[in-house]
Parts: structure tokens; C-alpha cells; sequence
């Protein structure tokens, strides 16, 4: 400060400049404060989309796991239908089909559930579709896989679609 100022000049301008110091680092402060927060509410959101995508990744597998099962149980067993001109068969509703294996447990901790379904044509019953549904009731996440069959369980090329 120059020597030539009052005392009470001194000390009024040496006041000032705390205040301007004072107000940058509350600016600075609040500043702050903001940026941690946005990062915080960021991170957050991609973890809840990292879950979402982890779950929607293990449900569809379930699904494509069911449809494995399915395939291998129809190679081996006559698919039940309950009369020559049945076009579908639920299995879990209908007897005499594959269920489900039991204790399929997602990272989450919940369980899946699967449904099979085998489907034929009417006119034709040289293909058969299999349908399988897998979903976790705790969430809601559901997948679909299926695929065509002959009528002895083999699978027709080219044919792994979704509907």
C-alpha cells in the first residue's frame, strides 16, 4: 500500500480487497459444488445404463438358452400335440413338453423364467417354430428367441431369426 494514504484509507482499501478476495472464492466454491454434483448425477445415470445393458444381455442369453433346450429336447422326444390338426403347444400349460431348467440366477440376484413354444402351419407341417420367452418378473425384462425345425427336431439353416 503507499505510504502517502491516511491510515483510515489504508485500512478501508486493505478491507476491500478481503471482500473481492472473500466473493472470488465463494464464486469459486459454488463453482465447484455445481461441477461435483453434475459429475455425481452423470455417473450415476451410466451405471444405472451399465445395468440395464448387463441385464438386457443376460435375459436375451436366458432366451437363446431356452431355444438350445427346446432344440435338443425336440430332437430327442415327439413334440406333443394333442391332435394332428393342433397348431401349437405352450409348454408349461400343455403335457408331455420340455419345462424350463429351474435356478438360472442373473448377477442381480433375480431368477428367470422361460417359456417354450412349439408352432406349426396348418397347411404344411414341414416346419415346426420354436419360441422361447425368457423374463426376470423382478424388473420386467423380457427377450424372445426362436428358430425353425424340421419335423424331426433339426435345425434348418439360415433360418435364427427373432419374430
Amino acid at each position: 500500500m503507499p505510504a502517502h494514504l491516511p491510515p483510515n484509507a489504508q485500512s478501508a482499501q486493505h478491507s476491500h480487497q478481503g471482500f473481492i478476495t472473500l466473493t472470488v472464492i465463494l464464486v469459486l466454491l459454488v463453482a465447484l459444488t455445481i461441477l461435483t454434483l453434475t459429475v455425481a448425477r452423470s455417473s450415476k445415470t451410466e451405471q444405472a445404463i451399465a445395468s440395464n445393458d448387463i441385464r438386457a444381455q443376460e435375459i436375451q442369453a436366458a432366451a437363446e438358452a431356452g431355444l438350445d433346450y427346446a432344440m435338443a429336447w425336440a430332437s430327442q422326444h415327439p413334440i406333443p400335440w394333442s391332435s394332428t390338426s393342433d397348431t401349437e403347444v405352450n409348454c408349461g400349460t400343455d403335457p408331455g413338453c420340455p419345462t424350463f431348467p429351474a435356478g438360472l440366477v442373473s448377477t442381480d440376484g433375480g431368477s428367470f423364467i422361460a417359456t417354450i413354444r412349439f408352432q406349426r402351419h396348418t397347411a404344411s407341417a414341414k416346419f415346426i417354430k420354436i419360441s422361447t420367452i425368457a423374463y426376470q418378473p423382478d424388473n420386467e425384462a423380457s427377450a424372445t428367441a426362436s428358430c425353425f425345425i424340421d419335423p424331426l427336431g433339426t435345425l434348418i439353416p439360415g433360418t435364427w431369426r427373432d419374430f
